[in-house]
C-alpha cells in the first residue's frame, strides 16, 4: 500500500477528479463530466416512498442467536439470489467500466462478490474510515475550539481547526471581546494557525479543485474557505480569515492599532472569547449524512495531530488505519485524504464491506450506523432508493468523484438480520450507471 502511495507522490501522476459545481459535498444528485479511467473487467466470483425525515435509530449489531451454517457448506437460501446478481453485473449500462461488489449476511459470510479485491478510486465512501476514526480516536466530549486571548499588548485568534465556523461565529467571538471590556488593541491582531500542517491541499487533489469544489486546507476556517476566489486567499485562507475578523471586531467597535499577522500565541496569555463546535458525534453525523468534505478533512488532520503530532491529512488517514487494523481490519488498499477527493485513495469493495462488519462490533456503532444516509428520507439518499423494498431501511454511504461512484451500506432483512453491501464503479460513465448500483441493492433489498 505504502509502495503505490510513494510511486504516485514522486511521478506526481495525479488524475483529475471533482465534484459538482457550487457544492462542498462530493456527491453530487446529477452525474458529473467525466474522464476516462479504466475498460471492463469482469469476474464471477459467487460464494455459496415516503417524504417524511423522521428517521428511527438503527442499533442492530450481530446476533449471536442468529445460527451460523457449517463451515464450508454452501448458502442454500442464495441461489437464485446468486444468480440475479450475476446477471445484474453483465448490464450493458457497466461495458467499458470496473466494478467490485461484496455481499455479506449475518449469520451466512460472505454470499455474492464480483471483483471484490480490485483497488478502485472510492470517492466519498473514504468517509466511512474518518467517520470510524473520529469515532474510535476522538473523544466523545471532543469540540474544535477556537479562542481569542490577549497576550500583552497584542489580540491573538488561536485557531483550533474548526469547520463550522460562520461569519456570525465571528460576530459573536467579536461581541465577547467587547464585553471583556477591549475597545481598543494597541497591538497587532495574530492568528495563531500552527496546530495543522500549512498545506492547502492534500496529495492528490488538484488546484483547480478549490474553492469551486472544496476551499482550501487552513486551521482557521471560515463558511467552509470558500466565500474568496483569488490566489491571495487561497494561498493563505488563514491571514484572508483574519480580515473577516478584523472586521468584524471593528464593526462591534474594537479599534486595532496594529498589523494583522501570522504568528503563535505565547505562554501568558489571557483567554477573552471562546467558540466551540457541535461535538464528536455531532460532526459525524454531518460527515456522514451530508458528506462534508471540510469536516472530513478538518477530522483526519485532527486525528495527524492527536496521534502523530502532524495535522495533516495523510497523516490522519495512516494513523485511522493503524487503529482499524488493531481491532482486526485487514486492509492492503491505501489512502491519501479524509474527504475521498484524492485520487491516491484506492480500495476493493471486500475492505469496505469488511470495515462495516467490523464496525458493527465496535461500541461506537450505533453512532456510525445512526449518521448513515438513510434511503429516501435523508442527506444524499434522500432523493435515491426510494422504493417500498428500501426507503427507510437501507442506510448507506454514497460516494461520487469524476470517473467513480460507490455504495457502501447496511439493510435488515425479514428475519431481522443484518446485510452489507459495497458496489464500486470506476470510469469514463461511471455516473451513467448509478442506476446499476442501485437496482443491485433493491435486488437485495427484495430477496428476503
Amino acid at each position: 500500500m505504502r509502495r503505490m502511495l510513494l510511486l504516485v507522490l514522486l511521478t506526481g501522476a495525479w488524475v483529475v477528479v471533482g465534484l459538482s459545481p457550487g457544492s462542498s459535498h462530493s456527491d453530487p444528485i446529477t452525474p458529473d463530466p467525466i474522464a476516462p479511467v479504466g475498460a471492463s473487467f469482469i469476474a464471477f466470483t459467487p460464494v455459496g416512498t415516503t417524504t417524511s425525515t423522521t428517521v428511527a435509530p438503527y442499533h442492530a449489531v450481530p446476533d449471536p442467536a442468529v445460527p451460523a451454517r457449517v463451515a464450508g457448506a454452501p448458502p442454500d437460501p442464495y441461489p437464485v439470489l446468486v444468480r440475479t446478481l450475476e446477471r445484474a453485473m453483465l448490464d450493458p449500462r457497466l461495458d467499458g467500466l470496473e466494478s467490485g461488489v461484496s455481499v455479506w449476511v449475518e449469520g451466512d459470510g460472505v454470499v455474492f462478490e464480483h471483483n471484490p479485491g480490485l483497488e478502485l478510486y472510492p470517492a466519498s465512501n473514504q468517509k466511512l474510515l474518518t467517520g470510524a476514526g473520529a469515532l474510535g480516536l476522538l473523544p466523545a466530549d471532543f469540540r474544535f475550539r477556537t479562542e481569542i486571548v490577549q497576550a500583552g499588548d497584542d489580540l491573538v485568534l488561536v485557531a483550533g481547526g474548526d469547520p463550522t465556523l460562520t461569519t456570525a461565529d465571528l460576530d459573536e467571538l467579536a461581541a465577547q471581546v467587547k464585553a471583556a471590556g477591549i475597545t481598543a488593541v494597541p497591538g497587532r491582531l495574530i492568528v495563531d494557525a500552527t496546530r495543522y500542517s500549512a498545506h492547502r491541499t492534500a496529495p492528490g487533489w488538484q488546484d483547480w479543485q478549490m474553492p469551486t469544489y472544496v476551499g482550501p486546507l487552513s486551521v482557521f476556517v471560515v463558511g467552509d474557505n470558500r466565500h474568496r476566489t483569488d490566489e491571495e486567499y487561497l494561498a493563505d485562507p488563514d491571514l484572508g480569515n483574519a480580515a473577516l475578523l478584523r472586521a468584524a471586531l471593528s464593526e462591534i467597535g474594537v479599534r486595532i492599532a496594529g498589523a494583522t499577522e501570522l504568528g503563535e500565541a505565547p505562554a501568558d496569555t489571557v483567554t477573552v472569547a471562546v467558540r466551540e463546535s457541535p461535538d464528536r458525534d455531532a460532526l459525524v453525523r454531518r460527515l456522514l449524512t451530508s458528506s462534508d468534505n471540510e469536516i472530513a478533512e478538518a477530522l483526519v488532520r485532527e486525528i495527524g495531530f492527536r496521534v502523530n503530532g502532524i495535522g495533516t491529512s495523510l497523516g490522519g488517514a495512516l494513523a485511522i488505519e493503524r487503529y482499524l487494523e488493531g481491532l482486526g481490519w485487514a486492509e492492503t488498499g491505501q489512502a491519501g485524504d479524509g474527504s475521498g477527493l484524492s485520487r491516491a485513495n484506492l480500495r476493493g469493495a471486500a475492505e469496505w464491506r469488511e470495515l462495516m462488519v467490523l464496525a458493527m462490533e465496535q461500541e461506537w456503532w450505533p453512532t456510525f450506523v445512526d449518521s448513515l444516509a438513510v434511503a429516501g428520507r435523508t442527506g444524499t439518499l434522500r432523493a435515491r432508493l426510494g422504493g417500498a423494498a428500501t426507503a427507510g431501511i437501507v442506510r448507506a454511504k454514497t460516494g461520487s468523484i469524476i470517473g467513480g461512484r460507490s455504495l457502501t451500506g447496511i439493510l435488515t432483512d425479514a428475519a431481522g438480520r443484518t446485510v452489507v453491501f459495497s458496489f464500486v464503479v470506476n470510469g469514463s460513465s461511471a455516473g451513467a450507471a448509478l442506476p446499476v448500483v442501485d437496482e443491485f441493492v433493491e435486488t437485495l433489498a427484495r430477496h428476503w
